[in-house]
């Protein structure tokens, strides 16, 4: 018999899947209820044999999610509550057609909530009735003492030009488009 969850996180990455799941299982305990990431690229059978097990809220790439929808592994007739985190990013890298199917069998949601740091109408008006915005800081907020710079960089020189502004700056962050590539960048600065 299918699972049935009673709410389900849409993200665009396995990253990002494992990230929220680990964030909102101790609240999920508290409330007795289990937390599940399932996405591509990691056992399918693992992930079906958890969701055996019962899970209220499922956190879901979209292409796993379909899948596990496809072969009746997951009903989500149930699901009352519907997230899409990263939602620009997920409409960026051509998910909205996966989107909206797997929105179309979330047939009983009463709450469709968007997260995202620059978000556009076009995907309010698709996934929402009523919105309602809101907004950790306003649009027009400053910071009075920031300055970027922005530095045209050879792939083969970047880890000795990371490592050449972090010597002369007590603390930097380092943005990566994937932990695999995180992990590479640590160990050349090390």
């Amino acid at each position: 018999e299918a699972m049935r969850p009673l709410g389900l996180v849409l993200v665009p990455t396995r990253e990002l899947a494992i990230q929220v799941a680990e964030v909102l299982q101790p609240v999920a305990d508290h409330a007795g209820m289990k937390v599940l990431p399932v996405y591509g690229g990691a056992s399918r059978n693992h992930q079906v044999d958890e969701m055996a097990k019962g899970v209220e809220i499922v956190v879901a790439t979209p292409l796993r999610l379909i899948d596990l929808i496809k072969s009746n592994e997951i009903n989500l007739d149930d699901v009352q509550i519907v997230t899409l985190d990263e939602a620009d990013r997920m409409a960026d890298d051509g998910f909205t057609p996966q989107v909206e199917w797997s929105l179309r069998h979330c047939v009983n949601r009463n709450q469709t909530m968007l997260f995202s740091a620059t978000l556009d109408g076009d995907l309010i008006r698709a996934y929402q009735t009523n919105p309602e915005t809101v907004a950790i800081d306003e649009a027009t907020d400053t910071v009075g003492e920031m300055s970027h710079l922005f530095l045209g960089v050879h792939h083969m020189d970047r880890d000795k030009v990371i490592a050449t502004i972090a010597k002369g700056i007590p603390k930097i962050i380092v943005f990566c488009q994937t932990k695999r590539l995180c992990d590479k960048v640590d160990q050349e600065l090390h």
